[in-house]
């Protein structure tokens, strides 16, 4: 914890960060939703959903005004796990390609209330920005609803039943500003 001293040296020229480095909390790094109809060739070449994997990337920003970011990603097979975006090839389960257009992530910081589309920056990026209801050092709740080529993906792969399965949770707390 506290402010650590990173060096880079390239050579004879060098450089030094110094990011701020706070313990581990609670917070959640992966949820996974999927979609029944959509299959792909499992281990044992029998058809199993598909799993989207939404891993937090950053929470950034202060109080009354932060940035989510996530990365999503899919399994295709044991040693392919690509990134997912609007114009992503995949494949089912009998190996046939289709592309993901259109994907949509929303975004829910206020238990659900309200609801706004995540920004795609693309290479499997979403972000969400001026978020005005999180608290630095407090842990609050982020829900997230994917929905791919009109197809909502849920906790458990089944048809959506609202507020039980239509979306994830992060438990996420957002760091407290230091004095330097």
């Amino acid at each position: 914890m506290g402010t650590w001293a990173l060096e880079v040296a390239v050579g004879t020229q060098k450089a030094t960060f110094n990011p701020d480095v706070m313990m581990a909390t609670g917070d959640t790094a992966k949820a996974i939703l999927k979609n029944n109809d959509d299959k792909i060739a499992g281990m044992t070449g029998d058809p199993e959903a598909r799993k989207l994997f939404l891993f937090k990337e950053s929470l950034m920003g202060t109080t009354g005004n932060h940035t989510f970011k996530i990365f999503l990603a899919t399994r295709e097979s044991m040693m392919m796990h690509p990134a997912v975006a609007t114009g992503s090839k995949l494949k089912n389960e009998t190996g046939t390609e289709w592309t993901v257009d259109p994907i949509v992530i929303e975004i829910s910081t206020d238990n659900e209330t309200t609801w706004s589309a995540m920004t795609e920056e693309g290479d499997g990026y979403f972000s969400k920005t001026e978020i005005a209801d999180l608290v630095d050092g407090t842990t609050g709740n982020i829900k997230l609803k994917l929905t791919i080529n009109g197809n909502a993906y849920t906790t458990d792969g089944m048809a959506v039943i609202a507020g039980t399965n239509d979306s994830c949770s992060f438990a996420a707390t957002p760091a407290m500003a230091h004095a330097h």
